[in-house]
């Protein structure tokens, strides 16, 4: 019977010829052909490139959506009216542009109000179903807008004094 530091021994000497041996194993395998046949191209037929995809420049375009019913009217002196158009705008995710007897000049997909305030030159009130931000107020501004009424809104560094901004989320 062999005493416990003897077999100690002889497994470090085995672990220790098996850490020498693997490092020629691995080697050898690299070298080894993986038994799959190595097909060879004609010289005069160029390898196949790879195609890339050049990036291409994204122009955004908004959508102008139609308004629910032709004519649609917000009374924008009654409170419960707006409150009732920002919360169907809320869920179908959408910005309105109104003149100044409320009738919808457009409707715009929130992605796209920035663009669709722009296009608009007539407006008077902008009503969205999302975040009122200062880059929106900045573009409505410039577009001579006079109200804007949003679910929220962010924090605003700069607001104008002749523009009119309202937060409806806690009536919502």
């Amino acid at each position: 019977m062999k005493g416990m530091s003897e077999e100690l021994k002889e497994l470090q000497e085995r672990n220790l010829a098996e850490k020498e041996e693997s490092p020629k194993k691995q080697a050898e395998s690299r070298h080894e052909p993986r038994g799959e046949p190595k097909q060879e191209r004609p010289q005069n037929i160029p390898a196949p490139r790879e195609r890339t995809e050049e990036p291409t420049q994204q122009v955004a375009v908004a959508k102008l959506v139609e308004p629910d019913q032709a004519g649609t009217k917000v009374d924008l002196k009654d409170s419960p009216a707006i409150e009732r158009r920002l919360s169907t705008l809320q869920k179908e995710k959408l910005t309105e542009i109104l003149n100044e007897e409320g009738e919808v000049l457009a409707s715009f997909p929130l992605s796209e109000a920035f663009d669709g305030v722009s296009t608009i030159t007539a407006a008077f009130a902008i009503l969205t179903g999302g975040v009122v931000s200062q880059r929106l107020v900045d573009i409505a501004h410039g577009q001579g807008v006079r109200e804007i009424y949003g679910i929220k809104v962010s924090n605003l560094t700069k607001k104008p004094i002749d523009l009119k901004v309202v937060e409806w989320d806690r009536h919502l």
